[in-house]
């Protein structure tokens, strides 16, 4: 008889202690899950902070988006409505464009829509850092504390700040490709259910939709699941997203170039090469491209993807100290990639792993500098791996200086605790005053800009006829604010920036696209040459001053930041009344 009560009560303190257990996990649970609400409105108010309307037309790429956003809500389809012959929108996919049409549907009135389809980003931002709390959770097995300060830091990172506020696709498919490789966890082993798989598989391809760079994202899920020998789930998704894919390479990638319009065929090299930079991007990174540019461009884009992984981390704090800034990222990008590959052992390895190789040989052959904005995806593994990286380093060391009786190994372990709180000391620094402080100092600088754009623009729309065409820096957003239809003044080849002839070359074509189009004002701005890159600004800077000698100015802004020049005569370089300007301006040759 004592027997049972004794277990009675054996198994009633048992059973206290299993609620007590269960309640403190839901206790902290909910205190996690509380920090993260926290962090979510702290991170729109951060948004909010920066002004993103201030950003819009900087990149292009939004003003792009938006203006076939409208087109495909009047049910004009998938077009470029701001350039002359309005070609086929070929150069991004379809679903973004697809996503900011439903503002126009619901308020057509720009500018005042602008907000509501920047609150579409803001909207996948906060869908990223809930992903991201989930990835470290889960994924990376972390406690509700570390999970939280990691995903702070993912938040709050000045990178996804200014895409969070942008009106482009970097968050959106960062959102739709992190949230495929989670799924993938569970949906591509062998016992998962097929609707894992097939979600799984949409959302694969609802990234690919969003941006070509969706390939490797799949493709990684697709070898993991093959890895593991779950041949079903991995058939399931691989019909699944195939459509996708099949449909983006029809409609994009092997999607050949309208036709310019009637009356442009006899316009030069300027011209066409300016055409295909916004019909065809494929086409349009081809030109110029030998074997030497080749191999300067893969050397390059090899150099900026192990300077800007850790760029995420250090960015802007060793800026003019060349060989700090070279060690402390060779550092960071060694403690990120070791703590992966200890992490992903062979039996590990997970879609996110498999992915980002895949992705990485993507970038690589890419050929363009702003590698951070592509690997948003795989910020929160980076950050975590560092993460986990110092605490397996630090708890080494700090044994190392317990259990030797060697002063000398002490000395040793101690240096080197004292490099990884210097270069957490300048991930803080560039955290809170680097590429923050640059961010808000932009925004700033470009409300101060537009306020003159905008008076420019006022101008265009009281005095010019509504079919007169436009030369500006902001071409999509000046024909959104005035009406008329633009382009950029000339598109340098990529090449240029491994050859520097083949500048000089574009810029004896620079009156090209203003003589095709007939173009009858050029919108002059400061910010200009500020989408090139750096060796080419000086050069485009010469050919816009010779505009500006050129061409009679018939509006300067308040400020005199902002002018307006007609270039009629661009278009009539044979009349008497134009040789002076066609001496001066046709061609505009630069010269070292």
């Amino acid at each position: 008889m004592s027997l049972t009560v004794t277990d009675g009560l054996e198994f009633m303190e048992h059973e206290e202690r299993a609620t007590q257990v269960r309640g403190r996990r839901a206790t902290l649970a909910a205190i996690s899950w509380v920090g993260l609400a926290i962090i979510l409105i702290a991170f729109l108010l951060a948004i909010v902070r920066l002004h993103p309307a201030n950003y819009f037309g900087l990149t292009q790429d939004d003003s792009i988006y938006f203006t076939s956003a409208r087109a495909i809500a009047q049910g004009q389809g998938y077009i470029l409505p701001s350039i002359p012959g309005t070609p086929k929108a070929t150069k991004y996919p379809i679903l973004y464009s697809w996503m900011l049409s439903w503002v126009w549907r619901w308020n057509p009135s720009f500018p005042n829509n602008l907000a509501a389809a920047s609150a579409i980003t803001m909207a996948f931002g906060m869908a990223f850092v809930t992903l991201t709390f989930l990835f470290l959770r889960r994924e990376m097995a972390m406690g509700g504390l570390e999970a939280l300060g990691l995903t702070a830091f993912c938040a709050f990172h000045p990178t996804v700040l200014f895409y969070s506020g942008s009106m482009l696709t970097e968050i959106p498919f960062s959102v739709l490709a992190l949230a495929a490789m989670l799924v993938a966890i569970t949906a591509m082993k062998q016992d998962a259910r097929k609707g894992a798989a097939l979600g799984c598989g949409v959302l694969a391809g609802l990234s690919i939709l969003l941006r070509v760079l969706g390939v490797p994202i799949a493709l990684g899920i697709l070898v993991v699941a093959l890895v593991r020998k779950a041949w079903r789930q991995a058939a399931i998704f691989a019909a699944t997203s195939l459509p996708f894919f099949a449909w983006v390479m029809w409609s994009t990638v092997l999607a050949a170039p309208s036709a310019p319009p009637l009356g442009s065929e006899a316009a030069g090299q300027g011209w066409t090469q300016t055409w295909l930079y916004y019909t065809s991007y494929v086409a349009f990174r081809k030109l110029g491209v030998s074997l030497h540019e080749t191999l300067s461009a893969g050397f390059s884009q090899f150099l900026y993807l192990v300077t800007n992984i850790p760029g995420y981390f250090l960015s802007t704090v060793f800026d003019h100290h060349m060989r700090l800034w070279l060690v402390s990222s060779l550092l960071v990008l060694w403690g990120i990639l070791h703590a992966m590959i200890r992490q992903a052992a062979p039996k590990r390895w997970q879609a996110i792993h498999f992915s980002l190789v895949f992705y990485a040989v993507i970038v690589l052959s890419w050929n363009y500098p702003e590698v951070k904005r592509f690997f948003i995806p795989f910020l929160p593994l980076f950050a975590a791996c560092l993460w986990l990286e110092t605490k397996w380093l630090v708890k080494g060391l700090l044994r190392a200086t317990r259990g030797s009786g060697y002063i000398a190994e002490k000395v040793v372990a101690g240096a080197l605790c004292a490099t990884v709180g210097f270069l957490y000391l300048a991930i803080f620094w560039n955290f809170t005053h680097g590429d923050r402080a640059l961010l808000s100092a932009l925004s700033a600088d470009r409300a101060q800009l537009f306020t003159q754009k905008l008076e420019a623009y006022d101008w265009i729309r009281r005095n010019a006829p509504q079919q007169a065409r436009l030369i500006a820096g902001e071409d999509v957003s000046a024909y959104l604010y005035t009406g008329r239809q633009s382009m950029t003044s000339i598109a340098l080849r990529p090449a240029g920036a491994y050859d520097s002839s083949l500048i000089r070359e574009d810029m004896n074509h620079f009156a090209d696209v203003a003589q095709a189009i007939d173009a009858q004002y050029w919108v002059i701005s400061p910010d200009d040459s500020s989408k090139q890159w750096k060796t080419a600004k000086p050069v485009l800077e010469v050919g816009f001053t010779r505009v500006q000698r050129a061409f009679p100015e018939v509006f300067r802004s308040s400020r005199g930041d902002v002018r307006i020049l007609d270039i009629g005569c661009a278009s009539r370089p044979q009349d008497a009344a134009c040789q002076a300007v066609r001496q001066e301006f046709f061609p505009v040759t630069v010269h070292r």
